[in-house]
């Protein structure tokens, strides 16, 4: 990027939209969010610092995290310009990348309205023994990956899609639901 503000910043928003649509998953990708932490962190870590804070304590209360996410990136461009005070470029930046996480919770917010919005828990779901998720395929082991990746390959070109669809937590008496 040659040290400029401006490619930078124009780094941080492709980073974002190809994580949200990528082409080996069909444009089918997720909300950004991770990539719009993982970006500004490095353009703006002081504001997105601030922003998460605000994210946790919004989770800690109402224990919706697309709540806590959409407040955070409405308030991060603010937050930019009120901490750092940033050259045009950063501050855009920080609005795009706001309204395109904001853009892509459109989903949740249409949930939230609906009353189906999901509550944050650290409790699974069912029993809680991983055995008994297994059974009812809800949780995810990245320990059978390697299996599941080579059925996969052979299978699609997007294997990695295929993979997380395959792998699952050991069944009872060890035996893999693979």
């Amino acid at each position: 990027t040659g040290q400029s503000w401006v490619w930078r910043s124009a780094a941080a928003l492709a980073v974002m939209v190809g994580n949200a649509y990528p082409v080996c998953l069909k444009f089918r990708g997720g909300k950004a969010v991770a990539s719009f932490i993982g970006a500004f962190s490095y353009l703006t870590p002081l504001p997105l610092l601030a922003v998460l804070i605000i994210f946790v304590l919004v989770v800690a209360v109402t224990r919706y995290i697309s709540l806590g996410s959409i407040l955070a990136a409405g308030l991060f461009p603010f937050a930019v310009w009120l901490i750092l005070h940033p050259a045009a470029p950063y501050l855009i930046a920080a609005l795009i990348g706001g309204a395109f996480i904001v853009f892509r919770h459109k989903p949740n917010l249409e949930r939230s309205r609906a009353g189906n919005e999901h509550l944050f828990s650290f409790a699974a779901k069912g029993a809680g023994s991983p055995s008994s998720a297994a059974e009812a395929g809800e949780l995810r082991c990245p320990l059978l990956w390697l299996p599941a990746m080579r059925r996969a390959r052979a299978e699609s070109a997007c294997w990695f899609n295929s993979v997380l669809s395959r792998c699952v937590w050991p069944g009872p008496a060890g035996k893999t639901s693979v």
